[in-house]
């Protein structure tokens, strides 16, 4: 009777031991040592699994090219060959190497495009690039450094898109005073550059994988304090690269004349059209001197001044306009933008009291004068700013505040309007 009892325990622990030693899995790694463990997902990179001492513990992760083999608890196996999964041809849409040519090629053709041919693309780098596959198709976020130059004057406004931001003026660091490029940061409204200026920028494109391949999603410009990336005016000498050839000179080389027939407003409107503007300056001056010329003209010549950057003609001639014209609000508007070129800086505030009038004349039409109200606003807002920094003069603080409040309505989104009243809220008393 004992050696049958003794019989059946030693059959079921047989038994036992048996159904456990089938109960796990075993991966069996290339240096020939073996983990007893529960599998719990087999990617292309790693086998992710639990140990089988501890099934309510970590999950742990090894690579799969130091893995020979898994016995799974049913029977099965895989056997993993590194050589086969290396050599194993990638789809198109899988190869990420590829992103960086589609990237230059996008970027190429979106700096031609985007400033009308007037910009090229003489060089393109990777600096980083982080996939994402955690939720959703696989997407790419690559990030870049180009180098831009002008083909000729170049010059956008500040509400203008390129790359994913405006042209503000943080966008760069100027870096070569020669190239010439950019307006104040506060006061002015685009950013010119000169033929051969070089341009650095930083930013990021994003890709998305689809099954024809990579598309670019969205593209993002860096501006000057993000991550500490800047983008910047390089010097003319970046890689010494030589400036495209000169454009044909914009002047008529054939000499202006006027007969007793000719109207000689016309005929200075025509050349300021076509920015022949120092034939415009002497047919305009021409018509004041035969006192010939209506109001108008003094306004034309006043923005002809201004384009040659003439600030102290330009005011001048404004000024005459606005005695002969005081109804147009343009003239009052163009004066001060001559003598925010005047006093770069704002700390003489010789525009305030022209944009005050500029803003005593249109604040009641808004829809017409939106945009230029926003800059009237921002710049007094801004003067006042720093006339209650260099005094603390609650007066020029709740000015400021004021001021930007103004802006903001026309232009929510206005962040150094939004940064002023921040800044001030604590400090002005109500």
């Amino acid at each position: 009777m004992e050696t049958t009892c003794f019989r059946l325990f030693l059959s079921l622990l047989l038994f036992l031991v048996a159904f456990t030693s089938q109960s796990q899995d075993v991966m069996i790694l290339k240096s020939g040592d073996e983990i007893k463990a529960k599998v719990i997902e087999v990617t292309p990179d790693v086998v992710k699994y639990k140990k089988w001492d501890n099934q309510d513990g970590p999950i742990y992760s090894s690579n799969k090219a130091d893995v020979f083999m898994i016995k799974y608890q049913n029977g099965s196996k895989d056997v993993f060959n590194s050589t086969q999964e290396e050599n194993k041809p990638k789809s198109p849409s899988d190869n990420t190497s590829a992103i960086t040519g589609i990237a230059k090629a996008y970027m190429e053709q979106q700096v031609s495009s985007q400033s009308n041919g007037k910009l090229r693309l003489i060089d393109f780098k990777k600096q980083n690039g982080v996939i994402n596959e955690s939720f959703g198709p696989k997407t790419y976020t690559l990030e870049y450094v180009l180098v831009i130059e002008a083909m000729g004057q170049f010059w956008k406004k500040t509400e203008d898109k390129f790359m994913g931001a405006n042209w503000y003026w943080t966008n760069f660091t100027v870096l070569d005073q020669g190239s010439k490029g950019g307006w104040d940061d506060y006061n002015n409204n685009w950013a010119s550059f000169d033929r051969g200026s070089k341009i650095e920028i930083t930013g990021t494109l994003s890709f998305e994988n689809t099954e024809n391949g990579w598309r670019v999603t969205g593209v993002n410009m860096f501006s000057r304090g993000y991550k500490n990336k800047s983008s910047k005016i390089l010097p003319n000498t970046y890689n010494n690269t030589p400036p495209p050839p000169p454009p044909p000179p914009i002047e008529d080389s054939k000499p202006i004349i006027i007969s007793d027939s000719n109207n000689l407003s016309e005929v200075a409107n025509g050349y300021f059209k076509s920015k022949q503007y120092n034939k415009a300056i002497e047919v305009y001056q021409l018509n004041i001197k035969l006192k010939k010329a209506p109001p108008v003209d003094y306004y034309n010549l006043g923005k002809v001044y201004f384009s040659v950057k003439n600030y102290k003609m330009a005011d001048s001639i404004l000024l005459v306009y606005n005695d002969l014209n005081p109804d147009n609000p343009l003239g009052y508007l163009w004066r001060a933008r001559a003598l925010t070129m005047l006093d770069p800086d704002s700390k003489a505030g010789l525009a305030y009291p022209v944009y005050e009038t500029f803003i005593s004349k249109t604040e009641q039409n808004t829809e017409k004068y939106s945009k230029d109200l926003i800059e009237a606003y921002y710049y007094c807002s801004y003067y006042n700013f720093l006339q209650f920094n260099a005094g603390k003069d609650q007066e020029k603080g709740k000015l400021a505040i004021e001021y930007a409040k103004k802006t903001i309505a026309l232009d929510p989104n206005n962040e150094k309007a939004n940064t002023i009243i921040k800044m001030l809220k604590k400090k002005v008393k109500d």
